[in-house]
């Protein structure tokens, strides 16, 4: 685990409007950026001093199942936290690369939540896509969605998608409804991470989670009503997004019919994409004031 680029931006991202307070971070995590310490003129080997002096943290606790990188709480997040266990609570949970190595990964995300203040924030920045290999899991914006929901005390929920090849650009997805799904079948989403970030807002007896399309379905067939399963590309900003794929829909289905102009199809197709990528020129202009470069040595 390790803070690189993407995490960095996005906690630069975050406290435009929120402070860190106290932090929690999951694993002792290791500095991947090229930051250096203004006051020694050296790169730290963790990100404790990056987190105090680059984002005015109060104080920065770990956690890690291990106590060989010197971390200040030994817990294993496969493994239950008792109450008993849990003296300190935190104003911001810094997950930069740790859930996807854990295997229990709804323990883990209950324990987080259980460590976290009622109005404290938890960031991830986490493996999306083509990262086969790296860990046990890669993660959907529809987990996040679904976890972090009003229903389980948490509030103001984002989740984005970043290119790792192209960290100045990311992709900020909107939470589905209506029974429909974030699709992001063919539209390019390459090597990426995504970067969430939401508010706790209360305790709850119980944390439940079920994906989101289903509870409509189940909700709606109390009706008798009749309800067609879609999924859509579901960005924000974008009015037009949900009408224009499903045109691309209706036309896929007639093109069926004619073999040889499928080619054809796909080739507007790609050249219209770029229509459903989240372009907000204001969130442009931020990204500009705090994107930092990483250089080589």
């Amino acid at each position: 685990m390790g803070l690189g680029i993407n995490g960095f931006n996005f906690l630069k991202y975050f406290t435009q409007d929120n402070h860190l307070g106290e932090v929690l971070t999951l694993g002792r995590t290791s500095n991947h950026i090229n930051w250096i310490d203004p006051d020694n003129n050296k790169k730290p080997i963790y990100i404790e001093s990056i987190l105090k002096k680059e984002f005015k943290a109060i104080s920065v606790s770990s956690l890690d199942a291990s106590s060989y990188e010197g971390a200040t709480i030994i817990h294993n997040l496969n493994n239950q936290i008792s109450e008993d266990e849990i003296n300190r609570k935190f104003d911001s949970i810094l997950d930069l690369g740790v859930i996807e190595h854990v295997f229990n990964v709804p323990n883990a995300l209950l324990t987080i939540a259980k460590l976290c203040k009622n109005g404290g924030h938890i960031i991830h920045s986490q493996t999306h896509n083509d990262c086969s290999g790296h860990g046990f899991w890669q993660f959907s914006p529809e987990l996040f969605f679904s976890w972090y929901s009003e229903s389980n005390g948490f509030s103001e929920t984002e989740v984005f998608l970043v290119d790792i090849n192209k960290p100045n650009y990311w992709i900020k997805c909107t939470k589905p409804s209506q029974g429909e799904r974030i699709s992001l079948e063919g539209k390019n989403v390459p090597y990426s991470m995504i970067l969430v970030k939401t508010k706790k807002v209360s305790n709850k007896q119980s944390l439940t989670i079920t994906q989101s399309d289903y509870e409509y379905l189940w909700e709606k067939s109390k009706s008798n009503k009749k309800i067609v399963n879609s999924e859509i590309l579901y960005f924000e900003d974008l009015e037009n997004c949900k009408k224009t794929n499903h045109l691309f829909l209706r036309v896929k289905k007639t093109l069926i019919k004619y073999k040889f102009l499928i080619n054809i199809y796909y080739k507007i197709k790609n050249n219209i994409i770029f229509k459903f990528w989240y372009e907000d020129k204001r969130l442009d202009r931020r990204r500009k004031e705090y994107f930092f470069e990483s250089k080589k040595n």
